[in-house]
């Protein structure tokens, strides 16, 4: 009985991050369309500075006669602690020009990395629980 349900909570969290996975890919492949326009960086704070301890990069761009600020650095799942956000802090220093994609709905919404950090990871995750809980679910290991 225990291993069934060890087996079945494997499995639905194998399907919920498989799930994120698809819907963080379906995202990054339409912020790769998006239209683009020329952002500035106005503000960055490395990781263990900002509130929450990550990585805080505000940047603003014009869309039409508006201009609107944004934090979202990759379309997808991003890293805002580490390695990968110092080098991200250090990139994206106050002043730097960036290419902002933005989605044409909603302009709010927008990447200036148009990709994801954990989407491998992710999609591999969610298959390895998959199986694995399907076996322990099944009985077979």
């Amino acid at each position: 009985m225990l291993s069934w349900l060890l087996g079945t909570a494997l499995l639905l969290g194998g399907s919920a991050l498989f799930a994120c996975a698809l819907r963080d890919a379906a995202l990054v492949r339409r912020a790769r369309t998006w239209p683009r326009t020329i952002g500035q960086v106005i503000h960055c704070l490395p990781p263990g500075r900002s509130r929450h301890g990550e990585v805080e990069v505000v940047y603003e761009y014009r869309v039409g006669r508006r201009i609107f600020r944004n934090m979202r650095i990759c379309a997808g799942f991003e890293q805002r602690r580490g390695p990968l956000a110092w080098i991200r802090c250090r990139r994206y220093q106050e002043t730097t020009r960036v290419v902002v994609a933005y989605d044409p709905e909603n302009p709010f919404r927008s990447c200036v990395e148009p990709r994801s950090d954990y989407l491998r990871a992710a999609v591999l995750g969610g298959v390895v629980y998959v199986l694995v809980g399907s076996a322990v679910a099944l009985g077979l290991v």
